[in-house]
């Protein structure tokens, strides 16, 4: 890990990092939003959130350009948080999830072809290549326009709907 930090020291490289689980909370939607409410307990780590910010902090660059890209929740993502880094998740998922709820994990160009993040023909301030812009993904647009509210426990009226069906279903059996 080290060594990974001493070459990035004062480098102004494009960088992208990976890794399977969020290095940061706001990278899922609220509990209030979810089927299953404990999903953020399961997802992530501040330990792999403090690694990735790690990395952009060694760099010269006052831009960092810097793109992580995570897995995981199988939302679609795609925002620049308070860090200055870009996060990204192009989930495929399962064929199920796939037919349930394509709003939750479409983005531009999915459907054909892997997510396009770096295009060695763009010049984004660097020479050599670039970031694309940042694409609309349903989540990371709904964080853009409304701000954080934990403090709301109000389920989401879809989530409220499927909790009464399988209420219902349990009262039947």
């Amino acid at each position: 890990w080290t060594a990974l930090e001493d070459m990035l020291n004062g480098s102004d490289d494009p960088l992208i990092s990976f890794s399977h689980f969020l290095p940061r909370i706001e990278l899922i939607p609220e509990k209030r939003f979810l089927f299953y409410p404990h999903l953020p307990k399961a997802v992530g780590s501040t330990f792999l959130g403090d690694r990735v910010v790690r990395l952009t902090s060694k760099r010269s660059s006052a831009e960092k350009r810097h793109v992580h890209v995570f897995g995981h929740t199988h939302f679609a993502w795609d925002s620049t948080l308070d860090d200055s880094i870009r996060y990204v998740q192009s989930a495929l998922c399962y064929p199920s999830e796939r037919k349930q709820r394509w709003g939750s994990i479409a983005m531009p160009r999915l459907e054909h072809a892997p997510v396009l993040l770096f295009d060695s023909d763009l010049k984004d301030g660097g020479g050599g290549g670039g970031f694309v812009g940042e694409m609309p993904a349903r989540w990371s647009e709904h964080y853009r326009r409304t701000r954080r509210d934990p403090s709301n426990l109000e389920l989401a009226p879809y989530v409220s709907a499927m909790w009464e069906r399988r209420k219902q279903r349990h009262e039947q059996q």
